[in-house]
């Protein structure tokens, strides 16, 4: 007799977000409702005085906390800073209350740090050496009645201060630390000693034993979600050859006919190349100010030519990816292939592979499937606006070097990725590009449905994820599987998702329709 493990889905809430970037995270408060942190080092908050409440945060997609000018908070326990070497502190913060003495966001009493609002100015400060005298401070207020992320940062020499992902101050300054007492805590609104009172809201206060680069800066700022929206071009071939970025670098076909074929989770479509199909930017492609780019794809061939074979190129752009007479993927920055990065295998497996190849403007990286496989020295170098300047897929603007295979999700950024931007990419890609798919005994009933699912299957399901169409985390459920009560979501609204079913070893996708 077949064991069927059923979980019925009610959604009912609509929580996003993405993953976050946890290396040498100290604590981590969300203040969804609570005081906690999210990290597993036990830093908690406790109310010290007053009372507080929780606010909408700037995408109107989770919680703030909400300072009145009497509220202070506190770590209920020591505030363990005294091994770090570096540190870090990112928080998002919306006021417009000025007082004539500054304001406390966060301090770490007895721990050398601190990130204050400025008296009569209401600018950004922060210090990490125990001292609020000669900061590093904005040169504007951030408290505009508008939401701002700032970042403060010692590499235990030199302070840095970061406002909406710009870099604004660096001061010489030595790192202080705490020395593990009682008295070293967290204060939040106001200082330990009840002094300069904040009002206003924060939301996802992180604190490392770490700096962060600025393309992690970007990313917090960019509330850690898809990096699409940054793109300079993207092309998820759905059944079109329209540029999705908001620059309208729309393709069109040189020669041959557009072939648009399920991938093979059969949730969306990539673009078939027969080694006949040629397509071209419908204008010019003006990379001119770029200082640093990045190019993101995924690719599926078998095939193996005698020389190279074009998966994209910016003609006098400077970039290319190809695939070599290896079946090695090449890529490069400096206007030629010749002694262009080149991948170690050949991905020439008929799988689907995640290509991003990138340059800083110095050196260039090259990952497959979210694994950096080379990195090497290369001066970039960019088009100079003129009408030659133009992307080419599936051949060179030669027509030297025709493609055999299946492209999809390409994305052009004018900046470097960072891990987690990367990590994001694959993850998302991951979704629409899922061999296991086609195999599953799972099924998903009824199908669509007011909101309410059932699954349906053989063997015990460890994790149900639930994401948008954008590649978005909706929600995570983990299953029991000896209580099989329904898994209630709030307010999810009509449309379309899909649902990442996590068994053992296998990985399943189900596309499902709420209405």
């Amino acid at each position: 007799m077949k064991n069927l493990f059923l979980i019925t889905v009610t959604f009912i809430a609509f929580n996003t977000f993405s993953q976050s970037i946890n290396s040498q995270l100290f604590a981590h408060y969300k203040f969804e409702g609570n005081l906690l942190d999210e990290t597993s080092n036990g830093n908690d908050l406790s109310v010290f005085s007053g009372s507080i409440n929780y606010g909408t945060n700037s995408n109107n997609s989770s919680n703030s906390i909400v300072f009145d000018g009497n509220s202070n908070v506190r770590s209920i326990s020591t505030f363990d800073n005294s091994t770090f070497t570096n540190e870090a502190i990112s928080v998002w913060i919306k006021g417009n209350t000025i007082f004539s003495q500054m304001s406390v966001i966060v301090q770490g009493a007895f721990c050398g740090f601190g990130m204050y609002s400025q008296g009569t100015t209401g600018k950004a400060m922060g210090f990490f050496d125990g001292s609020s005298t000669s900061p590093a401070l904005s040169n504007f207020s951030i408290l505009d009645n508008s939401w701002h992320h700032i970042v403060i940062q010692n590499n235990g020499s030199e302070t840095f201060l970061y406002v909406d992902a710009q870099l604004i101050s660096t001061i010489t300054e030595n790192l202080s630390v705490s020395n593990g007492l009682n008295d070293n805590r967290l204060f939040l609104g106001l200082s330990n000693l009840n002094q300069y009172p904040f009002i206003g809201e924060l939301d996802e206060l992180r604190i490392y034993s770490r700096t962060l680069s600025q393309c992690e800066i970007n990313y917090l700022y960019n509330n850690e979600v898809s990096v699409v929206q940054n793109s300079e071009a993207h092309y998820p071939f759905e059944n079109n050859l329209n540029d999705q970025s908001l620059n309208s670098n729309d393709l069109i076909v040189s020669y041959g006919t557009p072939q648009y074929v399920p991938n093979s989770a059969n949730i969306s479509t990539a673009i078939l190349f027969d080694k006949n199909l040629k397509l071209a930017s419908q204008g010019v492609f003006d990379n001119t100010a770029y200082t640093q780019e990045s190019i993101s794809l995924w690719v599926k061939t078998s095939f193996i030519a005698p020389n190279l074979q074009v998966l994209i190129q910016g003609a006098y752009c400077g970039f290319g990816v190809y695939i070599n007479d290896q079946g090695k993927i090449i890529g490069f920055f400096d206007g030629s292939s010749t002694g262009a990065i080149e991948s170690t295998t050949p991905i020439t497996d008929n799988n689907w592979h995640h290509i991003i190849v990138q340059n800083n403007g110095l050196q260039t990286e090259l990952y497959i499937d979210n694994l950096l496989i080379s990195t090497i020295s290369e001066v970039l170098i960019v088009g100079n606006g003129s009408v030659n300047n133009k992307l080419y897929f599936g051949n060179s603007n030669t027509d030297l070097y025709p493609f055999n295979g299946t492209i999809d999700d390409v994305k052009i950024f004018d900046k470097t990725l960072c891990a987690d931007e990367i990590d994001s990419l694959f993850q998302q890609g991951s979704l629409f590009i899922n061999e296991n798919s086609l195999e599953s005994t799972i099924n998903v009933f009824p199908n669509p449905s007011n909101g309410t699912f059932t699954v349906n299957s053989e063997t015990p399901i460890d994790l149900i994820e639930i994401y948008s169409l954008d590649g978005k985390l909706i929600e995570t459920l983990k299953t029991d599987n000896e209580n099989l009560s329904p898994i209630q979501i709030n307010n999810l609204t009509n449309g379309t998702y899909l649902l990442k079913i996590n068994q053992s070893e296998k990985v399943s996708i189900k596309k499902i329709i709420v209405n």
